[in-house]
């Protein structure tokens, strides 16, 4: 499933893979820290994060590999 998860990736903005990918980690910085490294407003951090989330669900690879996982 992993490999499906990084395709998945590979569709998003790169900026947005970050954002995903740093919000993701076991160590996530704060918001703060988080806005600082990928240049945007705090407010703005969730709703991206949130926005980038459902095109990762939207995509088809990555459905099918949750489907075959439940």
């Amino acid at each position: 499933a992993s490999g499906h998860l990084r395709d998945a990736l590979d569709e998003l903005r790169p900026a947005d893979q970050r954002l995903v990918l740093l919000l993701s980690a076991d160590d996530r910085p704060d918001y703060r820290t988080v806005s600082r490294m990928v240049d945007r407003p705090v407010g703005s951090i969730g709703p991206t994060r949130q926005r980038a989330l459902e095109r990762l669900r939207r995509q088809p690879e990555l459905a099918r590999s949750w489907l075959a996982a439940s």
